[in-house]
């Protein structure tokens, strides 16, 4: 009945589609084990013979196989029996998989048997020059394949949205990790750190190739949350301050190049803090309200577990290890230290919404942008795409203009008690 329940509820916040293939259907062609996580809005394919795995997400249109992402135009559909199938493209991406699995079992097999019988024959023998090993993501995903586009994605370049299915890869830079090292900042002991605050970063999420989630009547995450971001930025800049965005147009930013401009700041000297704004999305569509996070290790409860999951999907693994290779100058007390002000920031944040908006929560979660900031950082959701009302409320330039009157006053409430007592709150 509990499972019933979910179903019906999604097949409500997305709507109801008549046909489509299913998880349950490629995985019993393709001899592949499937689980679904619906605390964490997944349904994830798995080769127990060689480990790898493909992941389709519920509430984000992302599909990741082998830890690289697929970005989509068009998420996952459901029946009216309450079935999950994949949109076309998806589909496309997640049989290709399968496929690739199933050979790369075939050769193993094959591999295995070649070897047993040369080992008892006592003969040696060479595999056919045009016999290739299958790589962990076959190149045949995307060779040839209309509407299906994968890119190598480098630090600082600048990618436009074609619209399309696109993949994100970061190009190692061997030189720029070395120069990294040897620019590490480390805590100077007895030295007064004390930077008064002047900026704000702000990061509005996904971008490009990545709508983000999308919501009711399709609204994109990466729409709302940019028109939100230059809103803010106006109203910061009318109390004086100097407001940085990670990105001014609808492209997409890479975790690293989000990152660099926190460390831009912290390199200089200058005192800044950093927002991530993004958008939320629920497989429960009468979930609402506002969330602002800090950084933890571990998520405050099941429901912010849920969103870092979502959040973080966007990186790929990539990304996400050239990030840590490259920024993770933070020691452990530091961190603690940045979380511990960064808690106070939510806190002040969550003060101003408060007053004119309602369902207003400070939650904590693992995110990927607050994780490498060396910054006061929090990550804002500003409200459920997925929730009727509140989706169509986000749209409204009236309603978007007044969610940044009131962040913005929350930001200047810390920002003053925080240069006032010299960071010590």
């Amino acid at each position: 009945m509990r499972s019933i329940w979910r179903f019906l509820v999604v097949g409500l916040c997305y709507g109801l589609v008549v046909a489509g293939v299913s998880l349950e259907e490629v995985a019993g062609e393709y001899g592949l084990s499937l689980r679904y996580d619906w605390n964490l809005g997944y349904g994830e394919l798995k080769s127990e013979n060689t480990n790898r795995f493909c992941r389709v997400y519920f509430n984000m249109p992302y599909v990741i196989v082998d830890g690289r992402v697929y970005y989509f135009e068009e998420g996952v559909g459901w029946e009216t029996n309450g079935r999950l199938v994949l949109s076309p493209l998806m589909e496309k991406v997640v049989k290709e998989f399968a496929r690739d699995v199933k050979n790369q079992r075939s050769l193993a097999i094959l591999q295995s048997n070649f070897q047993r019988n040369s080992e008892t024959n006592q003969i040696k023998e060479v595999f056919p020059q045009n016999t290739k090993p299958l790589s962990v993501v076959s190149n045949a995903l995307v060779s040839n394949r209309e509407n299906l586009v994968s890119r190598e994605v480098k630090t600082n370049q600048i990618t436009s949205s074609t619209g399309k299915v696109t993949t994100n890869r970061i190009e190692q830079n061997t030189n720029k990790e070395t120069a990294a090292s040897s620019q590490q900042t480390p805590l100077p002991g007895g030295r007064d750190l004390f930077r008064p605050i002047k900026t704000v970063i702000l990061d509005p999420g996904h971008g490009g190739k990545d709508p983000g989630g999308i919501g009711k009547g399709g609204i994109k995450e990466k729409e709302i949350v940019l028109q939100l971001a230059q809103s803010l930025k106006e109203a910061l800049e009318n109390m004086g301050y100097r407001v940085l965005l990670t990105r001014s147009l609808d492209r997409y930013v890479s975790l690293s190049e989000r990152v660099e401009l926190a460390y831009d700041r912290w390199n200089g000297g200058e005192g800044a803090i950093f927002v991530s704004i993004h958008g939320n999305i629920s497989l429960n569509p009468r979930i609402r309200g506002i969330e602002v996070y800090y950084l933890s290790d571990k998520a405050s409860d099941a429901g912010a577990s849920a969103v870092e999951i979502a959040e973080n999907a966007g990186f790929s693994m990539d990304d996400v290890k050239h990030t840590e290779g490259f920024y993770s100058v933070l020691n452990v007390l530091m961190r603690e230290g940045v979380s511990k002000v960064s808690k106070a920031l939510a806190k002040d944040v969550k003060i101003a919404l408060e007053s004119q908006f309602s369902r207003v929560s400070v939650k904590s979660a693992n995110f990927y942008v607050l994780r490498f900031s060396p910054l006061p950082a929090i990550l804002w959701e500003i409200g459920y795409l997925s929730h009727a009302e509140e989706g169509n409320q986000l749209t409204s330039q009236s309603y978007q203009r007044q969610l940044a009157k009131f962040m913005a006053s929350g930001l200047d409430r810390f920002i003053r008690r925080y240069n006032a007592r010299r960071g010590n709150i």
